[in-house]
């Protein structure tokens, strides 16, 4: 088990405690400020939004990282509150390792980083930082036991556990209750590739539910196939707000923000239309024949078939709205035609065996 403690220096350090039960915890002590004026404070601490997920008898709060239990330890100074947690594993972009999932374990993955943000949001609270592919910054997205290919060996010391695998969200450095805090879209700070287009059009106005959906979309593109929806290589926002319009065409893009958007003349005429000697973004649909169905051909994968294929690109659709009011909430999703008919039927398969 894991352990994460409040104290006073700002420093990390790995030490090993006996829990009360006699077991042992190891973990990087993370600086934080004392515990009560962490949580009113200091605007990176997770604890709040743990204990929130942990007051809840939901069956998909499993999920997410729960607090499993608290003691204290006394310091040479004061005695320290300290919280135990599941220990932190590899995030989804590890597991996938330059390679694809198989079908079977794309769609238990996706479904449940649905029902988790679902019951998030029920919470009442934001992600905010739907990131799995940064390894750099702390896992938003942690997998346990699924499948993958071995390249570099006929053999593997351990067994993988074909199609399933248990997915937690974590990493609540960014979240935030909107009925209670405000969060600007200037203050967005997950990576650009994640990022809604209101926070660059919109940065004196709140981010709320409607900004984690549209980076939930960002964040299951490349568990179906491996490659982003979106490319932040030496790409600025301009380039990447040229991107979404390419992406989803530039009928749906809100006018406000067009004739605000003084970047518009570099990639698109006044009528819209892109630009000569412009490289342009595929559209949706072009982008998952190409970046999802031909790279899972390419590695002899399996592709997802026509019906299937249509029902992903439908509730990717109601994700990547530009208008955030109008996108589809994490709640709705669960009752998408993807998830009923593929999605919660794999993930029903998993569990029961």
């Amino acid at each position: 088990m894991c352990l994460q403690i409040d104290i006073m220096l700002y420093t990390s350090l790995v030490t090993e405690a006996t829990l009360p039960s006699g077991s042992h915890a190891i973990r990087d002590l993370k600086s934080m400020l004392p515990l009560k004026s962490t949580l009113q404070i200091h605007p990176l601490v997770r604890l709040k939004f743990y204990v929130a997920l942990a007051k809840s008898d939901h069956p998909d709060r499993s999920m997410t990282t729960l607090i499993q239990d608290q003691f204290e330890l006394e310091g040479p100074n004061r005695g320290h509150l300290c919280y135990v947690i599941s220990p932190s594993r590899s995030s989804v972009k590890d597991a996938q390792d330059c390679d694809c999932f198989i079908i079977e374990t794309a769609r238990v993955l996706v479904s449940q980083l649905v029902l988790a943000f679902a019951y998030t949001h029920s919470r009442g609270f934001v992600h905010g930082d739907s990131d799995y592919r940064d390894p750099e910054s702390p896992n938003a997205i942690e997998y346990r036991h699924s499948s993958w290919k071995c390249s570099a060996s006929q053999t593997c010391k351990i067994d993988p556990v074909l199609r399933g695998g248990h997915l937690q969200l974590s990493d609540f450095g960014e979240a935030f209750f909107p009925a209670t805090e405000k969060r600007l879209g200037s203050e967005c700070h997950s990576p650009p590739i994640f990022r809604p287009p209101e926070a660059f059009f919109e940065p004196e106005v709140c981010l709320s539910f409607p900004s984690d959906v549209w980076s939930l979309a960002c964040a299951i593109w490349p568990i179906f196939g491996m490659q982003s929806l979106f490319t932040g290589f030496l790409a600025t926002q301009d380039r990447l707000i040229s991107q979404h319009i390419d992406l989803l065409g530039v009928s749906s893009f809100q006018f406000e923000w067009w004739s605000t958007w003084q970047a518009r003349h570099k990639y698109f005429d006044e009528s819209g239309q892109s630009k000569d000697g412009r490289s342009v973004w595929p559209s949706l649909e072009r982008s998952f024949e190409k970046g999802i169905q031909g790279w899972r051909r390419r590695v002899q994968m399996g592709e997802f078939d026509p019906e299937e294929m249509t029902a992903i690109l439908a509730m990717l659709r109601t994700m990547l709205v530009f208008r955030p009011h109008e996108r589809a909430t994490a709640e709705s999703l669960l009752v998408s035609k993807w998830m009923l008919n593929w999605g919660l039927p794999e993930l029903k398969k998993v569990r029961k065996s």
